[in-house]
């Protein structure tokens, strides 16, 4: 159920996803699912995403408003608890699937309970707006814990509604990951720098290569001028000046192309 703004005289508003779209939308990233699973649509409305889910997969819906989870009993032949998703009491679940509210306050706390519900590689997928995945910072928010794919839905979908919609899968992964998110993670990481080294990757045409070059000249000259490789892995990896991966390689990198090696794993300063 998406609700919005449409008047002054109803300020909430009710969208009810096409079952057709539910029904696809499952299949596409639910097929695997069997007999021994579970299946929570956390605020069903009136049964749509709920009645898109196969008779043969076990599920359960919830939902707030009384009359709505009456409507949804009876639409789809599954049990609907009466009651704020955020705190109902559930049986085991394995999967979560769908269409919650437009407030990404009340989106977060759903999907913070979505990570103490379901188990490691498993998942729980939304029809969100794109906005709640638009900043670096709340989509690497949601990546320490998850693993995020993103695909865009048409937004005439819904008639009525402005706001592009996505279909977010999040997956519990011990290595979260981003599909689909170009850019985020780095963006994220450089707004962590001091403004100066911010403007200097925005301007410079070096961008964050000359940031680990200038890191990794400033700790050969904290060593002395010289040093191994494990001695500025050391020096550098509580200030590492971009959350790269593979931070240890680019080290190495930096050092091959901007300084001079005088040994086996051991670079000096230029002169």
């Amino acid at each position: 159920m998406i609700h919005t703004v449409m008047s002054k005289e109803k300020e909430l508003g009710q969208f009810f996803t096409p079952v057709w779209a539910a029904q696809a939308l499952f299949d596409a990233h639910f097929g695997m699912l069997t007999a021994a699973d579970m299946v929570w649509e956390p605020t069903c409305g009136k049964a749509s995403m709920l009645s898109a889910i196969p008779a043969n997969i076990p599920c359960i819906g919830s939902e707030i408003d009384p009359v709505l989870a009456e409507e949804a009993r009876i639409s789809s032949g599954r049990p609907v608890i009466t009651g704020n998703c955020l705190s109902v009491e559930l049986p085991p679940i394995t999967a979560v699937f769908g269409n919650p509210p437009f407030n990404l306050e009340l989106f977060l706390k759903l999907l913070r309970r979505c990570d103490g519900l379901i188990p490691i590689g498993n998942k729980a997928a939304f029809i969100i707006p794109a906005y709640f995945v638009q900043t670096s910072r709340t989509v690497m928010e949601y990546g320490r814990r998850w693993g995020i794919h993103q695909e865009i839905l048409p937004r005439d979908l819904f008639p009525g509604l402005s706001k592009p919609l996505i279909f977010g899968t999040f997956i519990r992964d011990n290595r979260p990951h981003l599909v689909g998110f170009r850019l985020f993670p780095e963006l994220a990481s450089i707004k962590k720098l001091s403004k100066d080294f911010q403007e200097n990757i925005s301007n410079k045409v070096s961008g964050t290569r000359g940031v680990w070059r200038k890191a990794v000249s400033q700790v050969i000259t904290e060593l002395g001028g010289s040093a191994s490789l494990t001695a500025i892995y050391s020096k550098i990896e509580g200030r590492r000046p971009t959350e790269n991966e593979y931070w240890k390689e680019q080290i190495r990198l930096v050092c091959q192309r901007n300084f001079n090696r005088i040994q086996e794993g051991v670079y000096s300063l230029n002169a």
